[in-house]
């Protein structure tokens, strides 16, 4: 190999290795380098019959990075009570919710209740299966409030 070439052939190489990764942080402090992969972080909550959670990456997120998502509450009877994370109540902005990730995984938790004015009534009966003759005593209650209590028929 012609000597005069090595120089060329070096630079080249160097040139080469200086391409980053979109993913990666590059730091050169006195000819070290360090590279490193930026760390992404979960966020999880309960999953429930009752309502669906839209917004949230699969892939996680960087700390320092938006969260944003919202909720859909799928009972009729229920609506959202409170969102919190880590203990701190998330308020709603138009319909969403927002944070800033921290440094480790994090689980939101959502609570629902009861929307205001929604009566629930439950009528039981002492007999399921009567037949001729039986007698069939019928309880209405009013959330959990007994309206009427004994009522008896006979078939």
């Amino acid at each position: 190999m012609n000597k005069r070439l090595i120089p060329f052939i070096a630079i080249a190489a160097l040139l080469g290795s200086c391409g980053e990764n979109e993913n990666t942080s590059s730091n050169t402090d006195g000819g070290k380098s360090d590279i490193s992969e930026v760390q992404k972080y979960t966020v999880t909550y309960p999953k429930s019959s009752e309502y669906t959670v839209t917004g949230i990456k699969e892939g996680g997120y960087a700390e320092g990075e938006k969260v944003e998502f919202s909720i859909s509450v799928t009972n009729a009877l229920k609506e959202v009570e409170k969102v919190t994370l880590s203990g701190a109540t998330l308020v709603p902005n138009e319909g969403k919710y927002s944070f800033t990730m921290a440094a480790k995984n994090v689980q939101i938790a959502i609570t629902l209740k009861d929307k205001e004015g929604v009566k629930t009534a439950v009528l039981t009966a002492d007999n399921n299966t009567p037949k001729v003759g039986d007698t069939v005593t019928f309880t209405l209650k009013l959330d959990n409030v007994a309206l009427t209590s004994g009522v008896t028929l006979t078939a």
